[in-house]
């Protein structure tokens, strides 16, 4: 990764950059047992990740933060075992059901922008309210599908099989508010005592 910190003053007021960009290179090579059965598997992935921060001081004790950052996150390795796990149609419904992973699952991709003010009221306090959005791509849902299966000693031959997918693009957004406050002067075992919400 490299990153950059800079400082200027911007309206006569503070503005400080934390820039950077880190590459992500992975590649898996992946066998899973089944007995005496062997499914190999292999994942690769590659990406440039930017990120910055910018804090804009409009007084010393009040800010305005925004941050951008893509982010990539691998999939579980239980979700990748491709494995299929069948229990019998025991209560008579119809239909038996299954769970496996998925070897052929993406990372989960997203875009994330935060806007915050800060206000610092108190020496280690401060309220604030963040707007933020997460632009997701290849979210790991579970899923469900009916499938056809022949398996020795058991009854059905339908079963609902659960596994793990990407999910289409997706968004999150909403804001967030909070504040934290240590007061002074606590007597005792209490100094350094705050609160949170």
């Amino acid at each position: 990764y490299l990153q950059t910190d800079m400082e200027h003053y911007v309206f006569g007021h503070k503005l400080q950059a934390q820039v950077g960009v880190r590459y992500v290179d992975v590649s898996d090579d992946m066998n899973f047992y089944s007995g005496a059965t062997v499914t190999p598997g292999h994942r690769a992935t590659s990406k440039l990740l930017p990120s910055a921060t910018l804090r804009y001081f409009l007084t010393d004790d009040f800010d305005l933060r925004f941050n951008y950052g893509e982010t990539l996150r691998r999939p579980n390795f239980v979700d990748l075992n491709p494995v299929r796990n069948y229990v019998d149609d025991v209560t008579k419904i119809g239909y038996g059901t299954g769970t496996a992973g998925n070897p052929n699952l993406r990372p989960t991709k997203a875009k994330n922008f935060d806007l915050t003010a800060e206000w610092f009221f108190h020496k280690g306090s401060a309220v604030y309210a963040t707007a933020f959005l997460r632009q997701i791509d290849g979210l790991v849902v579970s899923t469900r599908s009916i499938v056809n299966a022949t398996v020795p000693g058991f009854t059905a031959t339908k079963y609902v099989l659960t596994l793990p997918e990407n999910a289409s693009n997706g968004e999150l957004k909403g804001v967030e508010l909070g504040w934290v406050y240590f007061p002074d002067n606590l007597p005792g075992l209490l100094d350094g005592l705050g609160v949170q919400g």
